[in-house]
């Protein structure tokens, strides 16, 4: 059962689909400026080649903030407007599955991981830069899938508020 938002909750909850629907389409431009198939060398140069250095930090921040806007700030909000049991991230993960709105919590840790790894493996170890990077391209449909099933479930929200 839904509970009617107060105006201040409506307006949180705008603001955030807002942010979301943003930051999905400047992740989505920051990843088609990456080549489709990552030569070693391509990888090899970021450290002389400011403008891929720089697309490689962008495309790590942007994929890092999604997940964080989804599942910190407004996976909570639609578990409690939802009359939801909120808890932990991993509770609200597990939670947010059998609702329908991801396809697999498990894909979602493994995310948390992925992204300390495009991180702290950009300066160690560039071959397994490039494998994480692989790895974060393929999660993008799936990520994107969550942010578009959140999505509507807060329009619907919104639309008894």
């Amino acid at each position: 059962m839904k509970q009617l938002l107060t105006e201040a909750e409506a307006l949180r909850l705008r603001e955030l689909l807002d942010i979301i629907q943003r930051e999905v389409m400047i992740l989505k431009r920051t990843d088609e400026a990456i080549p489709q198939d990552i030569s070693d060398e391509w990888i090899l140069s970021i450290e002389t080649n400011m403008d891929r250095s720089n697309l490689i930090d962008a495309f790590a921040a942007r994929h890092s903030r999604l997940q964080d806007t989804l599942g910190d700030k407004l996976l909570p909000l639609l578990l409690q407007f939802s009359q939801e049991s909120t808890g932990t991230a991993i509770d609200n993960i597990n939670r947010a599955e059998r609702l329908g709105w991801i396809n697999a919590a498990e894909n979602w840790r493994d995310w948390r991981v992925l992204r300390n790894q495009l991180v702290h493996e950009y300066f160690s170890d560039k071959r397994k830069l490039k494998g994480s990077l692989h790895k974060a391209r393929l999660c993008l449909q799936e990520l994107f899938f969550s942010a578009d099933s959140m999505t509507q479930a807060g329009k619907k929200l919104l639309d008894v508020a």
